[in-house]
């Protein structure tokens, strides 16, 4: 499937990026921007809230996730800290992945899972790579709970 067939993509003006051969270019209106840095390395999409107020990206799934209840979702991001892996329990995979895309950074990867993944030795584990657990799960009832303070619930 295409990025235009998942995700809805939009920004009002012209916008600059880096090529896969690392020179810079020039993005038209509502399109998105698959960013490199100057040596050609890939830093994915790019995210960006513009020069003027109204002037940011937006981007969002044009559909929902196919997911009914607890899942986690994992999305990994480039920014100025480096490769960042993160893992958010949910139980709504649509909006928290459109929650994650309107992050200003460098998306480089985004999916979802049934489920909430357990967290092992302090960190989730999943497709072979190691993703931060959330320091806050808002539980049911709208109580939040830190994962200092311990949740044995999504812990084995």
């Amino acid at each position: 499937m295409s990025f235009s067939a998942l995700f809805a993509f939009q920004r009002p003006s012209v916008a600059a990026y880096r090529k896969s051969d690392g020179s810079l270019s020039v993005a038209p209106a509502d399109a998105p921007r698959f960013d490199h840095d100057a040596g050609g390395n890939p830093l994915g999409l790019l995210v960006e809230a513009g020069a003027e107020m109204g002037q940011h990206d937006g981007i969002a799934l044009r559909g929902s996730v196919a997911i009914e209840g607890a899942a986690t979702v994992f999305h990994e991001v480039a920014n100025a800290d480096g490769i960042q892996r993160r893992a958010h329990y949910t139980l709504n995979a649509t909006a928290t992945i459109n929650a994650c895309l309107a992050q200003v950074c460098h998306h480089r990867a985004i999916g979802a899972v049934a489920g909430f993944v357990a967290i092992r030795s302090g960190v989730v584990a999943y497709q072979g790579k190691r993703w931060a657990p959330p320091a806050i799960v808002t539980l049911a009832d709208g109580r939040a709970v830190t994962l200092a303070n311990g949740l044995r619930l999504l812990a084995s």
